[in-house]
């Protein structure tokens, strides 16, 4: 059955039926099973099941897994046990640098936001303070134009006052003369 096994990427890249198997590597599954008889394949295909099947009930009803525990794979290949492990510490140091620099790159966009949102307040206000000022300068320039007009008015009364002061003078005189002749 040696010459029924899939070799080299074929049985790597998803050969075994894999949910991640790409387009690719489903052809060369089923190019592997076209070289067998239907019959064979489909017994293959069946008898790969069964052998899973068959490990999984093995496992699951013997004390295997007791047996068998990360500790004693570790005191048994001391070697491989230490790089594991080693590439487990740079995956987490890298994990948490990664992370850090996630956070720190979050801090900084939330720090440039308030930046933003203070700068864009201090905006409003000028802003404010600016129309409060022009308001303020146009109530100055309305009461200054209604204290002129009021003046204006003031001075038109005084000289309809004198107008009339003189025609009543200039009605006496006008009466005493001709009174006097």
């Amino acid at each position: 059955m040696a010459a029924a096994e899939p070799k080299g990427d074929a049985k790597d890249a998803g050969a075994t039926g894999e949910p991640g198997a790409t387009s690719s590597e489903e052809q060369r599954k089923r190019s592997f099973f076209l070289f067998l008889p239907t019959s064979l394949a489909a017994h293959a295909q069946e008898s790969l099941e069964d052998l899973l099947r068959t490990l999984n009930r093995h496992i699951k009803t013997t004390g295997w897994l007791q047996e068998n525990t990360a500790e004693k794979w570790m005191a048994d290949n001391p070697e491989t046990a230490k790089e594991v492990q080693r590439v487990i510490a740079e995956k987490k140091a890298s994990e948490v640098a990664e992370q850090k620099k996630a956070s720190e790159v979050a801090e900084q966009k939330k720090a440039s936001e308030v930046a933003e949102q203070k700068k864009a307040s201090e905006v409003a206000e000028q802003k404010k303070a600016s129309e409060v000022t022009e308001q303020k300068k146009a109530s100055e320039v309305a009461e200054q134009k209604k204290a002129s007009e009021v003046a204006e008015q003031k001075k038109a009364s005084e000289v309809a006052e004198q107008k009339k002061a003189s025609e009543v003078a200039e009605q006496k005189k006008d009466g005493n003369s001709e009174g006097a002749s």
